[in-house]
């Protein structure tokens, strides 16, 4: 039997979200564990043990922990090789890879300054800011 699979995460994080969504392409059965942020939960000795960065999502798989989303996801390619979210082919891989090379080094930056202010207040006084980074 496999060991069952397990994702440790933020409700609504981008990161996370990722992985979800690789965990369901791939028709992965998991179990989650929402961490609660404003809790430090992810700071706390238990979670320290598993990822020692505290960060998030953080894949659990018997024995193996995998932390950062794009590692996740190759991990879950890897594992699962009948659907590739990566590509099939060399220039698939290569247009795929391109586009999310793209999107953390230029996308993600802006968007991690532009959730903070949304959830939890004061994009009022952000504005500016917010808008001259998009």
């Amino acid at each position: 039997m496999n060991p069952t699979i397990e994702l440790f995460c933020f409700q609504g994080s981008l990161f996370a979200w990722r992985v979800h969504l690789a965990l369901v392409i791939h028709n992965v059965d998991y179990v989650s564990h929402y961490l609660d942020p404003s809790t430090g939960e992810h700071k706390q000795p238990d979670y320290l043990a598993l990822n020692p960065r505290g960060k998030v999502p953080l894949l659990k798989h018997g024995e193996l922990f995998v932390r950062e989303s794009i590692a996740i996801l190759v991990y879950l390619d890897s594992l699962y090789p009948e659907w590739q979210l990566f590509g099939n082919t060399s220039q698939e891989k290569a247009i795929i890879w391109q586009q999310v090379c793209e999107i953390e080094n230029i996308i993600v930056p802006s968007l991690l300054q532009l959730i903070p202010p949304i959830f939890f207040g004061g994009l009022a006084e952000k504005e500016k800011e917010v808008v001259e980074n998009f």
